[in-house]
């Protein structure tokens, strides 16, 4: 996994250099496609990982989408835990969850992406097979959103349309907009 990353750090160094004009690159593992890159701007790329489209500008401006209308894209906007601490993102659009209609979702945090499963019962939710990218990165609230995704009984929809994960044991509440 290391080296597609790196494979796809030199591409978009290439890019972003020369400006090769339209170009599409594909990496697939076991026929797998994790990720899809779509130059067709001078420093501009755009990659699909987990049936969503990311989409970086040479102006460090990231915009998700997804070809799925029927799914929102969550920014995670703070956790309250049941001791009163509240943890809020520094930069809320770094935090993203879609959930998925086959029952997967892709996260992205201030340092990696994230995937796995989910299974829902009415109101009870729960993630599962939680997986993520390696990157290490020294300042991150990372921990604190996954603990949140691991922690997750139940969800609700508060007045303001706002995603709710209420965690285990009386834990907290996490919020998404």
């Amino acid at each position: 996994m290391k080296k597609i990353a790196l494979i796809v750090a030199i591409l978009l160094v290439i890019v972003i250099i020369f400006g090769l004009g339209v170009f599409r690159f594909k990496f697939a593992v076991n026929d797998t496609p994790i990720v899809d890159i779509d130059a067709n701007e001078l420093s501009d790329a755009t990659y699909t990982i987990g049936g969503g489209l990311i989409k970086m500008r040479s102006n460090n401006d990231i915009e998700l989408y997804k070809k799925n209308p029927n799914t929102k894209i969550w920014t995670w906007i703070s956790t309250t835990y049941g001791d009163g601490t509240i943890v809020k993102p520094a930069d809320p659009k770094m935090f993203a969850l879609v959930l998925n209609n086959d029952q997967t979702f892709f996260a992205s945090t201030d340092c990696n992406n994230i995937s796995g499963k989910y299974t829902t019962n009415e109101y009870k939710l729960s993630f599962e097979q939680i997986a993520s990218t390696l990157m290490s990165c020294e300042v991150s609230q990372e921990k604190d959103f996954i603990k949140s995704l691991q922690d997750t009984v139940e969800y609700k929809f508060n007045s303001s349309g706002e995603f709710t994960l209420l965690l285990k044991d009386n834990g907290g509440v996490a919020v998404f907009r």
